[in-house]
C-alpha cells in the first residue's frame, strides 16, 4: 500500500511561527515606508496646486505687462522654478523610498510564497493520509468480507457433505445448505 510522505523541512529552515513573524515585520516596515511615500505624494499634490496657481498668476501678470501695466514676472518665474524644483526633489525622494521598498516587498512576497507552499504541502499530506485511511478501511472490509465468505463456503460444504443418521436429516442438511447459499448470493427465502 502506498503511504503519503510530507517533505521534511530542511535543517536550516525557519519554523512556521518564525516565518509568520518575519512576514509581519516585513509588512510593518512596508507600511511605514508606504505611509512616507503617501505623505510625500500629498506634498507633491499640494505643490502642484500651488504651481498651477502661480502659473495662472504669471499668465495674468504677462497679460498685464502686455497692456502696459507693472507686473513682477521675474519674481513669479523664480517662484515657479522653486516650486518645480521642489516637486522634482519630492519625486526623487519617492523614487528613493520606492527603491528601498522594492526589495522589502520582494522579500515579503517570497516569505508569503514559502508560507503558502508549506500550508499547501501540509494540506496535500493530510489529503493523502485521508486517502490512505480510506484505502486501509476498504481493504479491511474486503478482508473481512473474504473471511466471512470463506466461513459461509465451509458451512455450505459441511452441510452438503454431512452424512446423517436418517434420510430426513440428510435432506434437512442439504436444504439448509441451499438456503445458506441462496441468502449468501442475495436470494432471500
Amino acid at each position: 500500500m502506498a503511504t503519503a510522505t510530507l517533505p521534511q523541512q530542511q535543517s536550516g529552515s525557519v519554523s512556521d511561527d518564525q516565518l509568520a513573524r518575519e512576514i509581519a515585520a516585513a509588512n510593518s516596515a512596508i507600511t511605514i515606508e508606504q505611509k512616507d511615500i503617501d505623505w510625500i505624494e500629498g506634498q507633491i499634490s499640494g505643490e502642484i496646486e500651488e504651481l498651477a496657481a502661480l502659473r495662472k498668476e504669471y499668465g495674468s501678470a504677462c497679460k498685464a505687462l502686455a497692456q502696459g501695466r507693472d507686473a513682477d514676472i521675474i519674481g513669479l518665474q523664480d517662484k515657479m522654478k522653486k516650486r518645480e524644483a521642489k516637486i522634482e526633489g519630492l519625486r526623487l525622494a519617492i523614487g528613493e523610498k520606492q527603491a528601498v521598498l522594492a526589495p522589502r516587498k520582494a522579500e515579503r512576497d517570497r516569505l508569503q510564497q514559502e508560507q503558502f507552499n508549506r500550508k499547501h504541502q501540509r494540506e496535500l499530506a493530510a489529503e493523502q493520509a485521508a486517502i490512505n485511511r480510506e484505502v486501509d478501511e476498504g481493504l479491511s472490509a474486503i478482508a473481512a468480507r473474504d473471511a466471512a465468505q470463506e466461513q459461509i463456503n465451509r458451512a455450505i460444504f459441511g452441510l452438503r457433505n454431512r452424512t446423517c443418521m436418517t434420510p430426513a436429516n440428510n435432506t434437512l442438511a442439504k436444504n439448509c445448505a441451499m438456503r445458506v447459499e441462496r441468502q449468501a448470493h442475495g436470494i432471500i427465502t
